[in-house]
């Protein structure tokens, strides 16, 4: 079994444990447990005010899931400002081979919409 550690905001969790990258790489290191990892949402951490591509980097071997969603709004990658394909790229380059997991507020809540995986280029697939 594997224990998450996710990062939320300040902005919409502001008495939450752990805000940023660096609170979790920290509180990792402090557990210094093979099975704890970083639950790597994007989103959270663009509105932290964090590159998501700097904090991969970082974070690199310790990631142990990744989230997805656009910035504003926690919309569908590909409706906001956030990069997704540097950020799957930094992904590939930190080595890091788990899940990938989409988790957004679809645009059209009547009809979610799952084209932002073909628009990435199939980016979003199962990775092995």
């Amino acid at each position: 079994m594997t224990v998450l550690l996710e990062a939320l905001n300040p902005t919409e969790t502001p008495r939450y444990l752990l805000h940023g990258t660096d609170a979790v790489l920290e509180m990792i290191e402090r557990v210094g447990r093979p099975n704890v990892a970083f639950q790597l949402d994007v989103y959270h951490l663009a509105m932290a005010g964090e590159d998501p591509i700097e904090s991969i980097r970082r974070a690199g071997p310790h990631i142990g899931n990744v989230q997805l969603a656009d910035v504003p709004g926690r919309h569908e990658p590909g409706t906001g400002s956030l990069p997704f394909g540097a950020i799957l790229d930094a992904l590939d380059e930190a080595g890091y081979t788990g899940a990938i997991g989409l988790e957004f507020n679809p645009l059209d809540p009547a009809t979610p919409d799952f084209a932002c995986v073909a628009q990435l280029g199939g980016e979003l697939s199962p990775r092995g």
